[in-house]
């Protein structure tokens, strides 16, 4: 994740959810999709643009692993012009929506072993 534009809090900066790459992988489904099979746990809405739906997200899924909620950390992470952000492929993260005139632009570039499919 490559800022083009400097990120603050009130621009929507990246937010993570402290050591969930190590919760237990959940599948996701996006708005409108089948639900997943039975033997898999599905956060929807978790891609919304709805700032409360994917900490919601967050929340279920720091549940289901067994974390407390009171702790669950929530860290913001404002970035500046040209800086880059790497994150493993299985934190909860997701961004608020920007409250600024300014733009929040940035480059994403996804990286997968071969046989593994994204969409």
């Amino acid at each position: 994740w490559i800022a083009l534009d400097d990120v603050q809090k009130d621009s929507g900066c990246l937010e993570y959810t402290v050591g969930s790459h190590k919760w237990r992988p959940l599948q996701h489904r996006m708005n409108g999709e089948e639900k997943a099979p039975s033997t898999d746990t599905d956060i929807s809405d978790f891609h919304s643009s709805d700032e409360s739906s994917y900490q919601e997200g967050m929340s279920y899924a720091a549940q289901l692993a067994g974390v407390p909620g009171d702790q669950i950390v929530i860290d913001k992470v404002p970035v500046k012009e040209g800086h880059a952000i790497l994150h493993h492929q299985d934190i909860y993260h997701g961004s608020a929506p920007n409250r600024r005139s300014q733009h929040r632009r940035a480059l994403v570039a996804h990286y997968l072993r071969g046989d593994i499919s994204f969409r």
